[in-house]
C-alpha cells in the first residue's frame, strides 16, 4: 500500500453507504427533495429507483 494516505475524512468517506430507499422512507425523501431541489419536485417519470448515501443516521444525499 504504498502511497496511501489515511486521513480522517478518508476513514469518513469509507463509512458512506448508498443504498435505496426503504419503502417507509419514500415520504420523507420527496419531502427533502420539494424542500432542496433547485427547481422542485413533483415526481419521478416511469420507473425509478430512490437511493440515499448514509454517514451513520445522516442522510447526505438524495439520488433519483
Amino acid at each position: 500500500m504504498d502511497g496511501l494516505i489515511i486521513t480522517p475524512e478518508s476513514v469518513i468517506l469509507q463509512s458512506v453507504e448508498v443504498r435505496l430507499i426503504f419503502p417507509d422512507e419514500r415520504t420523507r425523501w420527496h419531502d427533502l427533495m420539494r424542500q432542496h431541489h433547485y427547481l422542485g419536485f413533483h415526481s419521478l417519470i416511469g420507473e425509478s429507483l430512490r437511493y440515499i448515501a448514509v454517514y451513520q443516521t445522516d442522510w447526505l444525499a438524495l439520488i433519483g
